[in-house]
């Protein structure tokens, strides 16, 4: 079984704080995403 986990930042507006994904990862480059990962 794998586990990951997320966030959802919201900023004082209430607008969601996304990361941006560089061009050379090797998963979904140059997506917006939350912000999360796998536990070990």
């Amino acid at each position: 079984m794998r586990q990951s986990s997320g966030i959802l930042l919201l900023d004082e507006d209430k607008k969601f704080i996304l990361q941006h994904r560089d061009n050379n990862t090797k998963r979904f480059p140059d997506h917006w995403a939350f912000f999360g990962g796998k536990i070990r």
